[in-house]
């Protein structure tokens, strides 16, 4: 049972690499089997959680998982524009401006972010609303400009002493120029019209599996596999149409991160989940 919370600094430092607290457990110790009903209770940290990863495995495979989400309504509407995140609240009161914000950019790219910033996986641009908003009768608004670098996704919201009091998150991914198919074991990249240029940057492939055991030990830091290839090995140019073909590792797969990249940082990236979360 992988517990994910809202605000990653809830987390023991060396578990703040992998995002969850790991709360596994077998049956016997936190179940009931009573004729045909099994139950089992598992009580949770006591932070703002935004979701709850689960199932069951044996060995290395997982044999269900499922994913519940916790998180709570934002009480602001955040909106996205270029380089520039709003935040409106109507009607509004000064209270609802009192406690912090918190702002978490999560890059393409860990290497955008500075070193002491890469075991978090963002930067930190948390906020208090009299430095960055105003407030008119009814109206709160508030902007803050965002790195200028490839966003994979925004996680922002209010905090107090006592805890996150709302959170949403916003997803900042460029558009794929290769669309992108999961067919069972296989990942297909396909692109038209298609030239030589558009198939030279390498490719990264980054299978996340639904359960870190899966993953060869030098690889759990992490949380997924690195498939990273070139196209020259993996996919065919005819006229004016490229197509490639990866194929996959055989376990259950929570998500995959795929794109190109560059020298300059990734081109472009998709993220494609098979559960259809």
């Amino acid at each position: 049972m992988h517990v994910y919370p809202v605000d990653d600094a809830n987390l023991a430092e060396n578990r703040r690499q992998h995002g969850f607290d790991n709360l596994d457990f077998n049956f016997e110790d936190h179940g009931i089997l009573d004729g045909q009903l099994c139950a089992a209770v598992r009580y949770l940290p006591n932070y703002d959680i935004a979701k709850v990863r689960t199932g069951q495995y044996t060995g290395e495979v997982a044999i269900w998982t499922a994913e519940i989400l916790v998180v709570p309504r934002p009480e602001f509407d955040v909106y996205l524009d270029e380089n520039r995140l709003a935040f409106i609240k109507e009607p509004c009161t000064a209270a609802d401006t009192d406690p912090r914000f918190f702002l978490h950019v999560h890059p393409v790219d860990d290497a955008y972010l500075a070193e002491n910033r890469r075991q978090h996986g963002f930067d930190i641009l948390d906020f208090n609303f009299e430095g960055h908003g105003i407030f008119d009768g009814q109206i709160c608004a508030a902007v803050r400009y965002l790195p200028n670098y490839d966003i994979a996704k925004i996680r922002t919201g209010q905090f107090t002493e006592g805890g996150g009091i709302w959170t949403a998150e916003i997803l900042g991914d460029p558009r794929p120029e290769f669309d992108v198919y999961l067919d069972e074991n296989r990942l297909a990249f396909v692109k038209r019209p298609c030239t030589p240029a558009d198939v030279e940057p390498p490719f990264f492939l980054h299978v996340y599996p639904v359960d870190d055991a899966n993953l060869a030990e030098n690889r759990r830091q992490h949380g997924f596999d690195n498939l990273d290839f070139n196209f020259e090995e993996h996919g065919i140019l005819d006229s004016q149409l490229c197509a490639a073909v990866r194929y996959l590792p055989n376990y259950d797969i929570a998500k995959i991160v795929t794109g190109q990249f560059t020298d300059k940082g990734r081109t472009w990236t998709a993220e494609i989940s098979p559960r259809g979360e």
